[in-house]
């Protein structure tokens, strides 16, 4: 059984190729050139490791554990660059040292900027030795384009992955579902509601009360000032949902133009329970679960 992880670099070597124009051609030009500057290599980190130190943009991230890790893999990247073996291994190998460096804190400008840097020093050392030419450059600068296209690519996968980590936290922390009792939940809602965090409050809420075998969920949405009629919609729907697992949902803190806007719905309101303060919705929740409430004088 082939490896996911394998045929998926192959399948993004295929498309990298492709996407540049890469021929046998170009990596035959690129891989000639490369043996014959292949004992360039010090000379070439040497001018590289000296750019880092006068990039005022960018010094602070080249750190000495930084430029330590890039030094391991001297040998690796000069080879992948100037003998131009495109294949799965060179994808993965782009992409490791994508993510180490992201891990080490060098943000895509910084690494984007070091790459193309070593790029125009290769070209240099290929021009001073006099094996310089339109065609050798144009393939050259394939190779060197996909190895940037990988680093873009990698980057903002984990940019992508990251924001959603924050979405499904911020999310969680916005949909703070909270037992009062047993057989009674309570959702306070503030802030602004768009369809989208509807959805998400309405599918975290109902596999709350899944959880929780609840009876009464009181739903507080006097932190909302303004609600448009899907907003409101995906409420009134959410009430119906409860419903049907054997849920009474009781909406606290109505304003009129909340009021205004369920009405609007031209919905059955009828089987809705609403109340205008959380001590009306507290005493109804508390009732249904068979609980009494005795006020102290």
């Amino acid at each position: 059984m082939s490896d996911p992880t394998n045929l998926q670099a192959e399948l993004q070597a295929k498309r990298y190729k492709k996407i540049f124009f890469l021929q046998e051609e170009d990596v035959f030009n690129v891989h000639n050139v490369g043996e014959q500057i292949f004992n360039q290599k010090d000379a070439a980190f040497a001018e590289f490791y000296a750019w880092t130190e006068y990039q005022s943009d960018f010094t602070s991230y080249f750190t000495d554990t930084v430029l330590d890790e890039i030094e391991r893999e001297e040998e690796t990247t000069w080879r992948d660059l100037i003998l131009a073996d495109l294949d799965k291994d060179f994808i993965s190998r782009q992409e490791q040292m994508g993510y180490k460096l992201y891990k080490m804190g060098v943000p895509f400008e910084a690494y984007l900027a070091s790459i193309v840097a070593f790029h125009e020093i290769i070209e240099n050392i290929i021009t001073r030795k006099g094996l310089g030419s339109i065609e050798i450059f144009r393939s050259f600068r394939k190779i060197t384009g996909i190895q940037m296209c990988v680093i873009t690519d990698i980057y903002n996968s984990i940019s992508n992955k990251t924001i959603k980590e924050q979405h499904t936290v911020l999310m969680s922390m916005s949909t703070p579902v909270t037992r009062l009792w047993k057989g009674v939940l309570f959702l306070p809602i503030v802030g602004i509601i768009d369809s989208l965090r509807a959805r998400e409050i309405m599918a975290a809420a109902l596999s709350e009360i899944a959880n929780a075998q609840t009876s009464a969920f009181i739903i507080d949405i006097s932190g909302i000032a303004v609600m448009d009629t899907a907003v409101a919609n995906y409420l009134i729907k959410l009430t119906q949902a409860t419903r049907l697992m054997g849920c009474t949902s009781i909406l606290s803190g109505i304003s009129p133009v909340v009021a205004q806007t369920i009405v609007e719905l031209n919905i059955n309101t009828g089987q809705l329970i609403a109340t205008g303060n959380m001590e009306d919705a507290l005493k109804r929740a508390f009732k249904m679960v068979g609980v009494e409430i005795h006020q102290s004088i």
